[in-house]
């Protein structure tokens, strides 16, 4: 089913198993420019998190990307006024009502999802991601044309000036983070090789504190890293291992990915989950990359965790608090039924938050802080199992100094790609394709591709849900 396919996408280093006579890293041309790449992002909300949603829009600004388009459910978001501070030409908004519904309806995809629209929010989010993709290829949203102003020029672009049309779909706590490179530059690089599809890993946020008044999501450097990217080393499994014994499950959200796509292909490409996006074979060229990559800011602070959960019906997306701990009251997660651990633990924080600030600071504590400095840090870090990013918070400081969206000042660290289209794509240490797919594996980290290298047979996919 989908959540099958979505999980096989990307297992790579262990459960990928192709001959290493199929394997090249000569598959990149050296870039040259032309028109310019349309970059957009798009996010479903309800009642973001205001202490940095300000700096979020300002980063995807920062990093390249020209367009946002953002669906609201809710019509009174305080969010929606700072989101207008943006301006039409930079930030597309769009509210839950008749005419999106409408939309939705005349869409692929309602006859599956339409009756979870009020129940699922990940329903709502595939539904507002085709109607993005749609509008996008027609360069309209709401049937008005898209006003995408170019600062250095002073012109509106013109839709001939545009070589290719890129969407990122990521949640409110997210971001696309990228070491040595832009938006323009890393889809430039995409389009020039003739891939349509882009799959980021994903890393989720492990807190060093409690946040402090003011303080924003976006200034935390420390990351969990995603299970793919070391799941053949031993060493590093046993670290995981520790962590789910001492702190609860190791991935809280999803370790699959996020993913964009090239939207004025032949084919309208069509949202799989919320994590992919499905295209026939043959048109389905995709990159999957550790570098860039999603950081996911999921559940920073005691306070983060209070707002979220306040907001969720617990039989909504069902979580069953009653069975978030087992009978043994034991909080070693290894020992729990590995179907629905996940669940199960989403289950405890929802119970927590209706309980009180105290209950969710006590898990908050044990189960997700770990102090800086401290010797449990240390481990983990030495384990290679946590990691630092620190891009994103220097950029937020200079959004911040330079009094954005007023003024937007633009990220100078990225690589020269005039010459070399690796620096497009990323910092990777190689690139690898096999015969038998349409897939490439662009990693930084030298042993996942020597272990790829290494594995024989051929993995096995199955035949796409649509």
């Amino acid at each position: 089913g989908i959540r099958v396919l979505a999980i096989l996408a990307v297992l790579l280093c262990t459960f990928w198993n192709a001959s290493s006579e199929e394997a090249s890293s000569e598959i990149f041309e050296p870039l040259s420019f032309g028109p310019k790449i349309f970059a957009a992002a798009t996010m479903s909300v309800r009642r973001p998190d205001l202490r940095h949603w300000n700096e979020l829009l300002c980063y995807y600004f920062q990093t390249g990307f020209d367009h946002l388009i953002i669906f609201f459910d809710e019509h009174g978001d305080p969010a929606i006024e700072k989101a207008r501070e943006f301006g039409d030409e930079r930030v597309t908004i769009i509210l839950r009502g008749k005419e999106l519904e409408k939309q939705w309806a005349q869409g692929r995809l309602w006859p599956k999802l339409g009756a979870f629209v009020e129940s699922e929010v990940m329903a709502r989010q595939m539904l507002n991601e085709e109607v993005a993709v749609r509008h996008l290829r027609a360069m309209k949203v709401s049937g008005i044309p898209f006003v995408v102003y170019q600062p250095k020029t002073q012109r509106v672009m013109q839709v001939g000036d545009i070589a290719a049309k890129w969407l990122l779909h990521l949640d409110a706590d997210e971001v696309l983070h990228m070491s040595a490179l832009n938006a323009q530059q890393h889809y430039a690089a995409l389009t020039k090789d003739g891939f349509v599809q882009a799959v980021y890993l994903n890393h989720e946020v492990v807190p060093e504190g409690v946040l402090k008044d003011g303080g924003s999501v976006l200034e935390m450097t420390l990351f969990k890293m995603n299970i793919i990217s070391f799941s053949h080393l031993d060493s590093v499994q046993k670290a995981r291992n520790d962590w789910e014994k001492e702190k609860g499950p190791y991935a809280i959200g999803y370790w699959t990915g996020k993913a964009a796509v090239r939207v004025d292909t032949e084919y309208e490409p069509l949202p799989l989950e919320v994590t992919r996006f499905f295209l026939p074979v043959g048109q389905a060229k995709r990159a999957i990359f550790d570098d860039p990559c999603v950081l996911h800011y999921l559940n920073p602070s005691p306070q983060f965790i209070s707002d979220k959960y306040s907001m969720i019906d617990v039989g909504e997306n069902q979580f069953d608090p009653a069975a978030a701990v087992p009978k043994d009251g034991s909080t070693d997660s290894s020992k729990w039924p590995k179907s629905g651990k996940v669940l199960r633990y989403h289950g405890w924080l929802a119970k927590a938050a209706r309980k009180g600030k105290k209950e969710v600071e006590q898990l908050f504590r044990r189960h997700m802080l770990v102090e800086k400095g401290s010797a449990e840090a240390r481990r983990y870090m030495g384990a290679g199992l946590l990691q630092r990013f620190k891009k994103v918070r220097k950029l937020v400081k200079k959004a911040r100094k330079a009094g954005c969206p007023a003024t937007i000042p633009q990220d100078r660290d990225v690589a020269n790609t005039t010459s070399s289209a690796q620096a497009g794509l990323g910092p990777y240490t190689q690139c690898l394709q096999f015969s038998k797919s349409e897939e490439v594996f662009c990693f930084t980290k030298a042993h996942c591709c020597q272990a790829i290298r290494a594995s024989k047979g051929a993995l096995k996919v199955p035949p796409e849900p649509y």
